[in-house]
């Protein structure tokens, strides 16, 4: 576990744009 909270905010980060990647992804 991460305790650097820049890492953690990148780590969110990095999430929602796989996240939105996949939904593009689906959408075609």
């Amino acid at each position: 576990m991460s305790s650097n909270p820049k890492e953690i905010i990148f780590d969110e980060q990095a999430r929602e744009k796989l996240k939105k990647g996949i939904n593009e992804l689906a959408d075609v």
